[in-house]
């Protein structure tokens, strides 16, 4: 069997330099060669691993239907999963994303389906095809999957300049963590984008104190490097209260010492609302 499966497996590597190559005749030639093999050691341990793997080089080589007919031979199961998983990004890389989406319904985890339908979710992103995205996207099962794959559309919005559209999708992802990284990622570029009001509006929408507090913080940051003092006080003012209501204490630590950079290449003066919120911080267990 060592013998045979070495064999596939050197004809199968063949078959994908020719593939590469643009020689599709002579690869799939080889492919049904080594799939011969493959198919000699049938129902033997380790077979669902040959023909996945032969499934996965096919489908890399473009030869989607080969690709799908052997993951078809596989028993169902997690392996079968994986290889059409592979078959789904394939497809959708070569923006075959009507097939790759059939291919899915094949795939009998449902959290495996859910990880392929995000691959072609991430190629219609990349593409700024966000209508496609978003209408996909909302058929993931999995809410940390899905919550992922709206992050990545938010993204590419803000890489777009469309913060509007990037701030609606956020609000929408399910996943607390995530939603708050997103709107930090945000508030940061409205920003850089010159865009200091919004960003700090964006920064407040953010549910949780010490994300708030700490986006704020870096806000603060880029105008205490730019000279502008005062608005950088104003910041690190409204970040102050935020950390004060962090309740842990550690992470209250931690973000005061992030505070004080800005605050003295600000050289912020501590008035006595400063002091005040200063001395209940150091006095808080």
């Amino acid at each position: 069997m060592e013998e045979s499966s070495t064999a596939r497996d050197l004809l199968a590597k063949l078959a994908l330099q020719y593939a590469l190559a643009g020689k599709k005749d002579r690869a799939r030639e080889i492919f049904a060669q080594s799939l011969s093999k493959a198919e000699s050691i049938r129902g033997l341990p380790g077979n669902s691993i040959e023909l996945s793997q032969l499934t996965i080089l096919s489908a890399k080589a473009g030869h989607f239907k080969m690709a799908s007919e052997i993951a078809g031979r596989m028993e169902p199961g997690d392996a079968q999963d994986r290889a059409l998983i592979e078959v789904v990004g394939s497809l959708a890389q070569a923006g075959r994303q009507t097939e790759a989406l059939s291919v899915t319904r094949r795939i009998q985890a449902r959290y495996r389906k859910d990880t392929a339908i995000s691959g072609i979710v991430a190629v219609h992103t990349e593409r700024c095809q966000f209508h496609a995205a978003q209408q996909l996207a909302a058929t993931i099962e999995h809410e940390f999957e899905r919550s992922q794959a709206l992050q990545q559309i938010a993204f590419e919005y803000v890489e777009t300049g469309e913060f509007e559209q990037a701030l609606k999708i956020a609000l929408g992802i399910p996943d607390a963590r995530t939603q708050f990284y997103t709107l930090q990622k945000i508030a940061l570029s409205l920003n850089e984008a010159g865009q200091a009001e919004r960003a700090i509006e964006t920064a407040q929408m953010i549910k949780d104190a010490s994300y708030r507090a700490r986006t704020l913080v870096r806000i603060a940051g880029k105008f205490a490097e730019a000279g502008a003092s005062i608005k950088a006080a104003e910041i690190i003012d409204l970040a102050l209260k935020e950390i004060a209501l962090v309740q842990d204490q550690s992470d209250r630590a931690d973000l005061l010492v992030e505070a004080s950079i800005p605050w003295m290449r600000a050289d912020i003066e501590p008035n006595v609302e400063r002091k005040l919120i200063l001395n209940k911080l150091a006095g808080s267990k």
